[in-house]
């Protein structure tokens, strides 16, 4: 009889046993799914990063060429400006020029009368 709870109590700690065995493979495949999932899901995001760096790379070259572009015509524009400052200063002096003229001539022809 003794033999018997024995076995009786062996077998059911052998189990208890295989379902604590049976209970930390199920957490070991759940641990492992999760790695796996997580593993996925960084792998996604790093993904979205490196398309991310690239797109923000082109559009920095883009903003690059648009600065140098705009301070090329804005050089271009003052280089106008100057040049046409000079041109109305000339025609001052043009205008001035011939207002003189004109008041000699005037002068001459007030002479001759």
């Amino acid at each position: 009889k003794t033999a018997e709870a024995c076995m009786k109590h062996v077998h059911r700690r052998l189990c208890l046993s295989a379902a604590d065995s049976a209970t930390a493979t199920a957490a070991q495949h759940e641990a492992v799914n999760t790695a796996c999932s997580l593993r996925l899901e960084l792998m996604r995001v790093n993904k979205q990063f490196r398309e991310c760096r690239v797109e923000c790379q082109q559009r920095e070259e883009a903003l690059v060429h648009e600065l140098e572009e705009a301070r090329s015509l804005l050089s271009a524009a003052r280089r106008t400006e100057q040049l046409q400052q000079m041109q109305i200063e000339y025609l001052s002096l043009q205008v001035q020029e011939l207002k003189k003229n004109a008041q000699l001539q005037e002068t001459s022809n007030v002479m001759s009368e």
